[in-house]
């Protein structure tokens, strides 16, 4: 540079005296590569957040009160995404990155860690055999991550990468600290004076139903399918747009067929829609709940995450509803081996919180024994739901052995 602008010295002037002598270690890669910055090295990140805040704002001017709701918005938004994003990095295994030596971190770390693993090794072979000499090393300071050399010796002695050569950066995929999700607008204890007040501006105002003149029909109803025919089902979603409720919707199995018919209250049978004797292989009651809201029976594995990740991401909620202890709970619920026996079983009634929590649901158990014996009835209300509904979405009963039943 120097030689280029020989005939400039200000601008050198300029640039040592008010950059590279004050503020080298800043943006020069000699130092910063000795940071832990995790590839963030540009205010780009800060820009785009800003545009797309005002991308939500549309505007330059507004009241107070639609601005505060714009920006609540955006941030949901956000958290929506990012997590939307770590559930993802959990349960869509990439073929890329099911490679030596990175099995084991796949599904166990971010996507966006992986790929950078995947670079790391094809940079490692465009290396060759000088790879120990001009790796740098760089991802072990930068990202705490294996570097290129790291993947060659691991290839070359036949291992595998393990989580603890990862920073936990790439392989807590749930947000917040601890798996904690604060949410302030969802809590009414939290909740200031003025976020109450603002939130009344809000709500939709209500409209006028009465109406002059043929009344027009705006039925969004369609024809069922064959398939829907054969099954009795409509495959509709939830009754108020939830989560959904697996696609049941009535018309399934008589109940006089259910062959824990003389357990269930009468009080209860006229209102069972349909029922499902799920396979009893000591998930029965994780095959429940994937029955009914996840599409079948054997997505029990995802019905195990999405409780664990429920948990883990509301840990001051749970701590006190699970009295044989948080952490163990998590262990006991993580589980996708197969059969398994009594130290993975659904746990009453510590796990149906965050099933109830989860999928805003209502979640009834009627106890039945082995020899017909019969135990306490109970029933789980979701603690929290989104400030749009005021009830339960769907309803969810539970039997021993676990069989999931549809009731209206």
């Amino acid at each position: 540079m120097e030689e280029s602008y020989v005939a400039f010295p200000a601008v050198i002037s300029y640039v040592k005296d008010t950059w590279l002598n004050n503020h080298k270690e800043k943006f020069v890669k000699f130092w910063t590569n000795g940071v832990l910055h995790f590839g963030n090295v540009t205010n780009c990140r800060v820009e785009i957040a800003h545009s797309t805040l005002k991308g939500w704002l549309e505007t330059s001017t507004g009241s107070l009160d639609s601005v505060w709701a714009k920006v609540n918005k955006a941030i949901e938004d956000q958290v929506t995404q990012i997590k939307q994003s770590l559930e993802r990095s959990r349960r869509s295994h990439g073929r890329i990155y099911d490679v030596m030596p990175l099995q084991h971190l796949n599904g166990r770390t971010s996507h966006h860690c992986m790929l950078l693993l995947v670079n790391e090794k094809k940079r490692m072979r465009e290396l060759s055999h000088e790879v120990n000499v001009r790796c740098g090393c760089v991802y072990k300071t930068t990202h705490q991550i294996p570097c290129a050399c790291d993947i060659r010796r691991a290839i070359d002695s036949g291992t595998y990468f393990y989580l603890d050569q990862v920073h936990p950066f790439y392989r807590t995929l749930v947000i917040g600290e601890d798996g904690c999700v604060p949410t302030p607008l969802d809590d009414p204890d939290h909740q200031s004076q003025d976020s109450r007040f603002f939130e009344s501006f809000m709500h939709e105002p209500p409209r006028n139903t009465t109406t002059r003149g043929k009344p027009q029909s705006n039925s969004t109803r369609r024809n069922r399918s064959a398939w829907e025919y054969t099954r009795g089902t409509r495959g509709r979603r939830g009754r108020n747009g939830g989560r959904g409720d697996g696609g049941r919707s009535g018309g399934g199995r008589d109940i006089s067929d259910f062959p824990y018919l003389y357990g269930l209250p009468d009080i209860i049978k006229p209102f069972v829609e349909d029922w499902n004797n799920v396979m009893g292989d000591g998930n029965c009651g994780f095959r429940c709940v994937a029955d009914f809201f996840l599409g079948g029976q054997d997505n029990w594995i995802q019905a195990r995450y999405l409780i664990v990740n429920e948990v883990k991401a509301n840990r001051p909620e749970y701590i006190h509803l699970y009295h044989g202890g948080l952490d163990q709970a998590i262990d006991r619920i993580t589980w996708n081996g197969g059969h398994c026996g009594a130290n993975h079983y659904m746990d009453l009634p510590d796990d149906l919180y965050p099933i109830a929590n989860f999928w805003n649901c209502a979640v009834m158990v009627y106890g039945v024994g082995p020899r017909g014996e019969l135990y306490s009835c109970m029933t789980v209300l979701p603690l929290r739901a989104p400030s749009t509904d005021d009830r339960p979405r769907i309803e969810i009963c539970h039997y021993t052995h676990w069989s999931p039943l549809c009731s209206t």
